[in-house]
């Protein structure tokens, strides 16, 4: 003969996993992906370098695409996100060099969100992004952000 277990110890424990499960951090379930896609980060020259500043709040994204000679070919590009839980990923930047006059450069940055129905913890989460670029002088930078969500149950990305 099993043992019984007082229906209130099982109500006890059930609301103990649920109270867990709601103040001990949070599940991300994505019910619409109206905030996936690539959005452009307006460029702001930098006075007194020769570079430019990027920044999206809503992202937060903020970067610069600078050289430290005047002369020199060779940009850096130095950004960091700042994401309200952990669980995110930034990928590799993307970088396209068109050949026109003015040289334009495109930079692509994608970021992942955490994965549909986990478990993450709320936490002012920094990740840098870095990459080198040889481009014109007088080249022309557009950067592009793009939030490539997890996809829902097995579901294409959208």
């Amino acid at each position: 003969m099993s043992p019984r277990i007082n229906p209130f110890v099982q109500g006890g424990a059930l609301f103990l996993v649920a109270w867990l499960m709601l103040f001990g951090g949070c599940t991300y379930v994505p019910f619409d992906y109206t905030g996936a896609g690539c959005v452009e980060v307006a460029a702001v020259p930098i006075p007194g370098q020769f570079g430019f500043q990027f920044s999206d709040e809503t992202l937060g994204f903020e970067g610069t695409v600078i050289k430290a000679d005047p002369n020199s070919e060779t940009w850096k590009l130095d950004g960091v996100f700042n994401f309200p839980t952990r669980g995110y990923t930034v990928g590799e930047p993307d970088i396209e060099v068109l050949g026109t006059w003015p040289q334009e450069v495109f930079i692509s940055i994608p970021f992942w969100s955490p994965k549909v129905i986990s478990w993450v913890c709320n936490a002012d989460t920094e990740i840098p992004v870095s990459a080198k670029i040889s481009a014109a002088t007088n080249a022309q930078f557009t950067i592009k952000i793009c939030n490539r969500p997890e996809p829902r149950c097995g579901s294409e990305e959208p």
